[in-house]
């Protein structure tokens, strides 16, 4: 249901806030907000990659990473607002290096194992720091690779493999 307040953003001090009225406030107009992910999905089905079809899953990954769902061409929010937001869900499968990762990083939402905390520029950045012991950004590791830098291919090859492991129970 809608409650009027942010929910579940990585940008933490906008939890619970009121956000589209602070703006509409501030901007003296009308403010509408909407969840990044939902409008992927909905754009994606309606001129995009999935042009109509009936059901999109679309996957946005930044400094965190969730999903929207479309349906119809319209977003599907669900019963709790949160229909899609697969970031939150925990990594299936995890190993004995994932579950210790697991302990020592836990998700912003109080959490520990989302699958956020791995598939998300911050959790590559996160991975290859423990790998390396260098505190870089994902761009600088991506430079790395570029240049044949071991352990930011090692770091890129575990993200691959973890984003696969995250997308395999949504698509099964």
């Amino acid at each position: 249901p809608y409650t009027g307040v942010v929910k579940n953003a990585n940008s933490t001090w906008l939890n619970g806030q009121p956000f589209d009225k602070d703006l509409s406030l501030r901007l003296e107009r009308e403010v509408r907000l909407a969840n990044d992910a939902n409008c992927l999905a909905v754009s994606e089905a309606v001129d995009g990659a999935a042009a109509g079809a009936q059901t999109v899953f679309a996957v946005i990954i930044g400094t965190g990473c969730g999903a929207g769902v479309a349906l119809n061409g319209r977003a599907h929010i669900g019963g709790n607002g949160n229909a899609g937001e697969w970031g939150h869900n925990p990594l299936p499968w995890m190993n004995d290096d994932e579950l210790r990762y697991r302990a020592e990083v836990p998700c912003y939402c109080g959490k520990q194992g989302c699958i956020e905390t791995f598939i998300s520029g911050t959790g590559f950045a996160t991975d290859y720091q423990r790998l390396s012991g260098k505190g870089l950004t994902g761009s600088e590791i991506m430079r790395l690779v570029g240049e044949g830098d071991e352990k930011a291919e090692l770091a890129l090859s575990r993200y691959e493999q973890l984003l696969a492991k995250s997308l395999a129970h949504v698509v099964n």
